[in-house]
């Protein structure tokens, strides 16, 4: 009921009498205050409780990094920003052998706009510990924010850091493939998928990482025997179905079209497909010009999976529609529009 103050109060109740020193259910009541105070304009107070949250979770948490970016935000409401940094800056000059504290320096200078000073934060982190990855994550993710000479030949050697690092984080290759190719460098790029397929990991996402590699630089023949090799040795990979079911549709030719629609009556016959899987389904064969492919996915999941269901058939009757088959739209619109009034929602159907 928008009653911003009153629900306050109780969250603020709920904080010194029942969460107490639970520590997990103490720093969610105090992110709800924080939040309410901001819907009040409060952002004092929001800050007040944020550094409350902020010195009960581990300084490596994500939740940590969404905190300092609030309490940022609050102090650039309050035209204190600046001063703020200025304290993260102080408390990194304090304790200089402390990760955390150069990563939210950097955070800050980032979010500011003061990407050099983020940077040499970041660097000095790197410095202190260059085998943590989520500091050469960090950096990887900065520079590609940055311009001028020289920044992908910097992110290359961050992500052979990153595999060296973490051999199993397979889009570090990709990414360092990625920086080869923006350097004009196309053998070494080739060679970095080339070192991916090689390594010891017997993943199923390492043959998807591939094929979706191998896809996005053109080379179809390795990309069709990487999606193969995931579906082989992970048939329940939903994601690894349809990217290949697309891949197929793609390439056009009679053999891969047919291997595409198997593809689709595999996972129906499974009945692995939720609502939103015959919409992806269906769109699938929608982006590749397969209108009649595309309504035979949608019409048997509305009629024989989810009958009762309002989207799949407002989908179908969309679909219809596109096709000019405005009868049978028409009737799917009025079915939809009976199965939303009976769940009570309101929208397009209507």
């Amino acid at each position: 009921y928008e009653m911003w103050e009153k629900a306050r109060e109780v969250y603020r109740i709920c904080v010194e009498k029942v969460v107490k020193d639970d520590a997990v259910d103490r720093v969610a009541a105090l992110e709800a205050v924080g939040r309410l105070s901001e819907s009040l304009k409060d952002f004092a107070g929001a800050n007040a409780v944020y550094t409350e949250a902020l010195g009960l979770v581990d300084e490596n948490h994500w939740l940590h990094k969404q905190l300092i970016i609030k309490v940022l935000h609050n102090s650039e409401q309050l035209g204190q920003g600046p001063a703020f940094v200025g304290r993260l800056a102080k408390t990194a000059s304090e304790r200089a052998q402390s990760l955390a504290a150069l990563r939210d320096l950097a955070l800050a200078q980032e979010k500011t706009g003061d990407t050099p000073k983020a940077l040499a934060a970041l660097e000095q982190a790197h410095a202190l510990a260059p085998a943590d990855v989520p500091v050469i994550a960090d950096l990887i993710l900065l520079w590609s924010r940055s311009t001028g000479p020289g920044t992908a030949a910097k992110r290359a050697e961050l992500y052979k850091k990153l595999i060296g690092t973490m051999p199993e984080n397979f889009e570090a290759y990709v990414g360092l493939a990625d920086m080869y190719i923006e350097m004009q460098q196309p053998e070494q790029a080739r060679e970095a998928l080339r070192t991916l397929e090689k390594s010891a990991s017997k993943s199923p996402l390492k043959y998807l990482v591939m094929a979706r590699a191998y896809r996005k630089f053109g080379m179809k023949q390795s990309a069709r025997q990487a999606f193969e090799r995931t579906l082989r040795d992970d048939p329940q990979n939903i994601d690894a179905a349809m990217e290949l079911c697309d891949f197929c549709l793609q390439s056009g030719d009679d053999e891969s079209v047919k291997r595409a629609i198997g593809i689709r009556d595999g996972l129906i016959a499974v009945a692995r497909l939720d609502e939103t899987g015959y919409l992806r389904l269906m769109q699938i064969f929608l982006d590749r010009s397969r209108s009649n492919e595309a309504l035979e996915t949608i019409g048997h999941g509305a009629a024989n999976v989810f009958p009762q269901s309002f989207i799949l058939r407002q989908a179908l009757a969309d679909l219809h529609y596109s096709r000019k088959e405005f009868q049978k739209a028409i009737q799917q619109y009025v079915f939809a529009l009976s199965r939303a009034c009976a769940y009570g929602v309101v929208g397009k159907p209507t």
